[in-house]
């Protein structure tokens, strides 16, 4: 495939003087950069195609008394105005910066309790930034509006979902005020590809008994391959509120112009036309708003970057990459986030350890407990209890050998499981993964 010109070059923030960390996913068919401010994808690639993606970042605008505010992750020169960490933590702090798994994955739940402590992909990383450094908005344009986000990617192997990076953006009101007619916008940088598309509501037919509903697609394309931002999860449900594009000369460069691009209008006319004629572009808002925040309150956006081959303007392999992302996210991830979202925080007092894992025939469930009145769960990745151990059958032991049944001893098939020791009001999991014997 032939390169369009790239305008400029965005790696790290000119004013990198802290932990600004930059961790890459590698594991499936996408090299993907991700950061702790805000940005991804700065010259990732897809793979099969040799398909460059130029970059991408989130947005977030609000109205406050008589101010427009935008706080912005993607300027030309570089800039964001986003910095690494938690409202009050410094971003020097080595703490401040990217967790991996593997690697130093979990995040410490002490300095990050809204961190997840169990990963469920084949590689994910979390981070936290925020907008409320003063330092960091443009001068006499803009200021924090006064969000953290905490920020989780997934990616895995397998096949249904290797052609996907899964986003998980939770943005938190960390004011005493409400955050009102508030917008969320992917901004994306398409220089790498030819033509621009969008799929809002339309169904597919891969055969008379095989159809699909597709919502909220952005894409870009050239002649053998597609790329695109998919919205799975919006606040209050919106969807995609507005999709505006633009060639590079006439970006919106003021907090204002932004927030009127993000809610739908010609920023240069003041006329609401909240989905653009689309054709050549290069900058593109995807937005999902307007929508409120309470102090304290926290709302999700969740988006997968998808590609696929395109050939003769067929936007259906594509489509089904995205129907995939969406029904495992729903199925599989979010089903575990709420579980793992609903459980008590854990105790060093609780000692559980698995082994072999990933095992085949029998699993060793070690565990200590500071008295007798817990109870051993397994979980499948739906969030389904399959087996569990009472507090009487557990009682003065510290192992058990768990043979791959379920409570009906019917064997469980290969695939990815939860352990849970629960006791004094805290919880401890592990994930497990069974093998064919």
């Amino acid at each position: 495939m032939l390169y369009r010109k790239i305008f400029f070059v965005v790696i790290i923030p000119v004013f990198c003087f802290g932990i600004w960390d930059v961790d890459t996913h590698n594991v499936n068919n996408w090299e993907i950069p991700i950061t702790n401010y805000a940005r991804f994808g700065a010259f990732g690639m897809w793979i099969p195609e040799s398909t460059l993606f130029v970059g991408a970042g989130l947005l977030f605008g609000a109205i406050s008394s008589a101010d427009t505010l935008v706080s912005c992750s993607f300027f030309s020169g570089g800039e964001t105005e986003y910095g690494p960490g938690l409202k009050n933590q410094n971003h020097d702090n080595p703490i401040v910066r990217i967790f991996s798994y593997p690697g130093d994955w979990p995040p410490p739940v002490d300095t990050f309790p809204m961190a997840p402590q169990i990963p469920l992909t084949r590689q994910e990383f979390w981070c936290c930034y925020n907008d409320c450094d003063s330092t960091l908005h443009i001068p006499q344009d803009g200021k924090p509006i006064g969000i953290e986000v905490y920020q989780t990617s997934f990616a895995d192997t397998l096949t249904p979902i290797k052609d996907v990076i899964y986003i998980r953006y939770q943005i938190k009101n960390c004011t005493t005020s409400v955050i009102s007619n508030a917008i969320i916008t992917m901004l994306w940088l398409q220089t790498s590809m030819t033509w621009n598309g969008l799929v809002l509501n339309k169904w597919f037919y891969i055969s008379p008994n095989d159809s699909f509903l597709i919502e909220d697609l952005g894409y870009c394309y050239d002649d053998s391959s597609a790329m695109g931002i998919l919205f799975i999860k919006t606040p209050d449900d919106i969807g995609c509120s507005a999709y505006k594009v633009f060639p590079y000369t006439h970006i919106p460069i003021r907090d204002r112009e932004r927030y009127l691009t993000m809610a739908g209008y010609n920023y240069a006319t003041g006329i609401y036309d909240p989905y653009d004629s689309l054709d050549f572009a290069e900058w593109c808002y995807m937005s999902s708003g307007s929508f409120s925040l309470a102090p304290g309150e926290t709302k999700e956006l969740v988006i997968a970057l998808i590609a696929a081959p395109y050939i003769g303007y067929d936007t259906l392999p594509l489509a089904i990459v995205a129907r995939n992302a969406k029904q495992f996210y729903l199925d599989s991830l979010s089903t575990v986030i709420k579980e793992c979202n609903n459980s008590l925080p854990g105790d060093k007092n609780l000692i559980l350890r698995v082994l072999p894992n990933p095992f085949r025939s029998n699993l060793t469930i070690n565990f200590q407990i500071p008295d007798n009145e817990a109870v051993i769960k397994i979980y499948d990745v739906k969030g389904r209890l399959i087996k569990h151990w009472g507090s009487e059958l557990i009682r003065g032991l510290d192992k058990i050998v768990w043979d791959g049944t379920n409570d009906s001893g019917h064997e469980l098939s290969p695939g990815v499981y939860f352990v849970g020791l629960a006791g004094r009001g805290h919880l401890s999991i592990r994930k497990i993964i069974k093998l064919s014997r």
